[in-house]
């Protein structure tokens, strides 16, 4: 019997992160999810998958587990800038939510950096550091077909980034590409 595939998951207590991880487990394959503290699980997959609470943008985090694993799997985004877009979402999007002047005025300094940091910092910063471990393996990468009518077009150039230094980079990770 072969052995028993290993995939370290970025993101996995995500909405996407969560349906690759059941797949996953569906095929008995071990899964690590990585986690920011915050997050929620969903039952299903709750004790089913090895939780490590990170940060994709602190290598300290998860450095020691990549090298175990057969492949990594990047789908950690945010499609809007909007600090609580998910859960306006999850209310059914019924009028954009208010924000108050002190939340504006957070957001308009924080908006230069949440596509370039969730969306492609984190998916980097993970490539270098299976880069500098020297074992080359898949880096899977959720990316996107095409932007979203209303959704600004930074979101579209940041995935497209990532995948620019996946390909410069493919001497030292096997880069594969999904856009949902």
């Amino acid at each position: 019997m072969p052995a028993t595939k290993r995939i370290v998951v970025f993101g996995a207590s995500g909405f996407l992160g969560q349906a690759i991880c059941k797949k996953a487990i569906g095929r008995n394959w071990d899964v690590i999810g990585i986690r920011p503290p915050s997050s929620s699980l969903d039952s299903e997959i709750r004790d089913n998958v090895e939780w490590r609470q990170g940060d994709a943008l602190d290598p300290q985090t998860y450095r020691d587990i990549l090298g175990s694993s057969d492949a990594v799997i990047h789908s950690i985004g945010a499609i809007m800038e909007k600090t609580n877009y998910k859960g306006w979402i999850n209310t059914g999007a019924r009028g954009m939510p208010a924000d108050s002047d002190e939340q504006q005025q957070q957001q308009q300094q924080q908006q230069q950096d949440t596509f370039e940091k969730v969306n492609r910092d984190t998916a980097l910063a993970i490539i270098n550091t299976l880069i500098e471990a020297g074992n080359r393996k898949p880096f899977v990468f959720i990316s996107a077909a095409a932007a979203l009518p209303l959704i600004n077009p930074r979101y579209i150039h940041t995935k497209r980034q990532v995948e620019a230094a996946m390909a410069a980079h493919s001497d030292n990770i096997i880069p594969l590409v999904f856009r949902p």
